[in-house]
């Protein structure tokens, strides 16, 4: 498993009580309980302190699901591990302890270790060969517990054939002579749709971004189903929104082949740890069972399928929606019984109230069913349900676009910040004369009067900075050689690069040259004439 996270049975979900919310973690972890030199991971592995252990460590940064793997030390590299205790006085004790190897001669570099449990060690490393930072998950495991190996091993051939950029990507895999079995993973950096969730102030705050990034979990778990692969413990705790919005579904330690003939691993009570752990608690049920779908809750793991998996997604599009969790109770045992009877009743009924578009919320009533026949087949169904719904958006928007581009009565245009038209109405087209392909064609300062062109590029400068422009006038050269006098008032986007911006012909209301140029004289005359009377003697001439 991938899960580091130390944490409690129950969190709590924006607006409800900690004892009202389900259970999020797999595992009921007390922080304060972990030792020092100890590690918490997903699966509760225990293993040893990191720095007296013969072998390196790395783990993965994610705040819920950290991962750790090791390498066993060669005898050389061993002599050149420096414990804390140990530092000369020239190496600081504390940085000696966090980076853990001082040698270059082994590959991977201990940085820190991340957290641990009952069973085992996740920390983040610096792979020294290839010069990237990895997450190393560290499982202690005996010979005369092979169940333990057996799951981990599983987790990481599942992890490892499953290619996909949404999938936590497996680098290596092997056990030391001690018997400690360890993966090397991609280092995710992040916040999990769990932190996401718990920040928000409301429920419909951040539904965009909240959508997209559930449509790439589903593309992720619809991969695996495609592949024959069901993960068995989908919730927002496993789902990490990393850089550049890039979503990872991590925590594959329950996954299963579908087709796999081997019955599932049963961890007895001694391989498990405390009694407690919810994460392989009751013989034949797992998962966390804030997220459980019924089937899965009774232990009827002969029904466990894709469909099992819809089921998990369904609770996180519930949440997403509504601001909380399907199941809710005071206790996990309390939300297990509520899994085990397919209690959806008050999330269904949150559902028919919330604010969120008529499409998912049909959908996510859908894969709540009780019934695994009534759910979408897969997770493949989900995801073209949610992209039908938001091209439909887009479609809807780009038409209303359309409608606002021929019915605006001003010019209305959409520019690059590296000043070229990208598209114009047809306003502007009659107004100017110039053909479309023309004006998209050329740098809009091409029809700009040349006495214009200086404060136009100023203009589009401060809208590159994130300034408005609020009525700005320059002149465009029409197509018979006249020039027209436009009021602008125009916004940058700088994501897309754009320059949204509206004019109207006010040559109408500038002033006529040749009057201004009688009235100029009109005026010198007048002074002239002023002067010339001050120069008169005031007493009249006898």
């Amino acid at each position: 498993m991938a899960t580091v996270e130390p944490s409690t049975a129950m969190e709590s979900a924006p607006g409800v009580p900690a004892s009202a919310r389900a259970p999020d973690q797999p595992t009921r972890i007390d922080s304060s309980g972990l030792e020092p030199e100890g590690l918490v991971c997903g699966d509760d592995s225990a293993v040893a302190a990191a720095f007296d252990d013969p072998f390196h460590a790395q783990l993965t940064v994610g705040p819920i699901d950290q991962t750790v793997h090791l390498r066993p030390l060669t005898v050389a590299e061993r002599r050149t591990v420096i414990h804390a205790s140990e530092a000369s006085a020239n190496v600081d004790a504390g940085m000696a302890g966090a980076i853990g190897v001082a040698g270059a001669g082994g590959r991977y570099r201990l940085i820190r270790e991340v957290g641990r449990g009952g069973m085992g060690v996740v920390y983040e490393a610096l792979d020294l060969q290839l010069e990237r930072s990895v997450a190393i998950k560290s499982l202690k495991v005996r010979g005369d517990r092979p169940a333990q190996l057996q799951r981990f091993l599983r987790e990481a051939r599942i992890a490892s054939r499953l290619n996909h950029p949404g999938i936590l990507a497996i680098h290596e895999f092997g056990q030391t002579s001690d018997g400690r079995a360890f993966m090397v993973m991609r280092l995710l950096r992040g916040q999990t749709l769990r932190q996401i969730l718990d920040a928000r102030a409301g429920a419909a705050d951040d539904l965009p971004r909240l959508l997209a990034a559930f449509l790439q979990a589903c593309q992720a778990v619809a991969y695996a189903h495609a592949a024959g692969v069901i993960h068995r413990d989908l919730k927002p705790a496993n789902i990490m929104v990393g850089e550049y919005s890039l979503v990872t579904v991590m925590d594959w330690g329950l996954a299963k082949f579908i087709d796999d003939p081997q019955p599932d691993v049963v961890l007895n009570d001694e391989d498990r740890g405390t009694p407690e752990d919810l994460h392989t608690a009751c013989g034949t049920v797992f998962g966390t069972p804030g997220y459980l779908a019924p089937e899965q809750a009774r232990g009827e793991i002969d029904r466990v399928d894709r469909r099992t998996d819809v089921f998990g997604l369904g609770c996180i599009l519930c949440e997403i929606l509504t601001g909380m969790p399907a199941y809710r109770g005071t206790t996990p045992a309390e939300v297990l019984r509520q899994a085990e009877e397919g209690d959806t009743a008050a999330a269904l009924a949150r559902l028919e109230t919330c604010e969120g578009p008529e499409a998912l919320v049909t959908l996510a009533r859908a894969c709540l069913a009780s019934a695994p026949e009534q759910r979408p087949a897969d997770a493949g169904e989900m995801v073209e349900a949610l992209v039908t719904h938001l091209e439909s958006g887009r479609r809807r928007a780009e038409q209303q676009f359309v409608r606002f581009f021929d019915l605006a009565i001003d010019l209305f245009c959409i520019a690059s910040l590296a000043g070229t038209f990208l598209r114009v109405s047809d306003n502007a087209v009659r107004l100017l004369g110039h053909p479309q392909r023309v004006l998209l064609s050329r740098k809009f300062l091409d029809f700009v009067h040349p006495d214009d062109q200086a404060t136009t590029l100023a203009e589009v400068a401060k809208l590159g900075r994130g300034e408005t422009t609020h009525r700005f006038c320059n002149r465009y050269r029409c197509a018979d050689g006249r020039y027209v006098t436009l009021e602008w008032n125009a916004r940058a986007v700088p994501e897309e690069g754009a320059i949204y911006a509206v004019a109207r012909d006010v040559t109408a209301l500038q002033p006529d040259p040749v009057l201004e140029r009688l009235r100029d004289e009109r005026d010198s005359l007048l002074a002239r004439v002023a002067t010339l009377e001050r120069m008169l003697p005031k007493e009249p001439l006898a």
